[in-house]
């Protein structure tokens, strides 16, 4: 063919094909074209056009190697602090974004969860610091108690002159009488500080039960659902949220490349393939009420709107020049 000539198809094919992404032909087109996916793979089975193997396979190879560069952790970083900024200074209230029936759901589940609530005060009661507070708490008090309000004069038969005279002799020796009680009383207190965790965590059972928990739950929602946003986060630090960011992108990296990530893969995956793998693609998405009609819209809404833009449609342009050069100018 000669070339001018294949120069002259080619500009006409090229105008013909940049003229279909323009207005009112590129809706139509892109109108054709969900209409012909919808049709087409109507016709097979989730499990005809992807198998479930193949698709484990590509998320455990890729995930694990997506590189998170320090200039991509910083963006993300600095993103979030942003974005909490936003909430630490709105004046948008919390009832406004997370409404009362949603509380309401969300504390039902969590009343409902029992045994987590019982291995949770648990764990809490049996860690060394509530060991140390309860300790802490029975030696004060007992001292106190036997020192500061000197029970044992109280014993005593209610003569005024004998009071008096025993305040001055309990005074007189009460350093003396102070340094016996620490050594006892740390000793009780040493002795018997199982047997009262223990009780503590006999009597939070008890005391929290489903109606306490709702009752809690529905005084903190009394006071907190008229709060602006920016009351609730202002004693958030940015210094915090940062450092937080940080350990959740340090927590996802390592997580990523963890056998159970691997495994909660593989398992969903194959409950998706279970449930939905005899099921064609546009019934799976119909029932996700992803319709025809809502990519229609939205489709036109973004490709057009993408493509107005110069610089996109120079680049699309470019690229279609391209393919068309090498079979035109390349024709016998």
């Amino acid at each position: 063919m000669e070339p001018d000539y294949a120069k002259k198809i080619l500009e006409s094919h090229l105008l013909h094909e940049l003229d279909s992404l323009k207005g009112d032909k590129l809706k139509l087109r892109i109108e054709e074209e969900v209409l012909y996916l919808f049709d087409y793979f109507g016709r097979y089975k989730l499990n005809e056009i992807v198998s479930k193997d193949r698709l484990v396979s590509f998320i455990i190879k890729i995930i694990p190697d997506i590189p998170i560069s320090n200039d991509f952790r910083n963006l993300i970083v600095i993103e979030v602090k942003k974005i909490f900024s936003i909430i630490q200074n709105s004046d948008v209230k919390v009832e406004a974004i997370f409404p009362s029936d949603i509380y309401n759901c969300g504390v039902k589940i969590l009343i409902d969860m029992e045994d987590a609530r019982y291995l949770f005060i648990h764990q809490l009661l049996s860690s060394p610091i509530y060991s140390l507070l309860v300790s802490d708490i029975l030696y004060n008090g007992i001292k106190n108690f036997v020192l500061v309000d000197n029970f044992m004069l109280k014993l005593i038969p209610s003569a005024s002159t004998f009071v008096k005279m025993a305040q001055e002799i309990l005074n007189k020796t009460l350093p003396k009488l102070e340094g016996n009680i620490d050594k006892t009383l740390k000793e009780f207190i040493r002795n018997n500080i199982n047997n009262s965790i223990r009780q503590s965590e006999k009597f939070l059972k008890a005391a929290l039960d489903k109606k306490m928990l709702k009752q809690t739950t529905d005084r903190i929602w009394e006071q907190i659902k008229h709060k602006k946003l920016s009351d609730i986060a202002r004693p958030i630090s940015p210094d915090h949220v940062e450092a937080f960011t940080q350990l959740a992108l340090d927590f996802l990296v390592e997580f990523r490349s963890t056998p159970i990530f691997l495994q909660i893969i593989d398992s969903a995956i194959t409950n998706i393939f279970k449930e939905l793998g005899e099921d064609n693609i546009i019934k799976i998405l119909e029932n996700m009420g992803i319709s025809k009609e809502f990519i229609i819209l939205n489709s036109q809404d973004i490709i057009c709107n993408f493509l107005e833009n110069p610089i996109v449609f120079q680049y699309i342009e470019n690229r279609i020049r391209n393919r068309f050069e090498s079979f035109y100018l390349n024709l016998p």
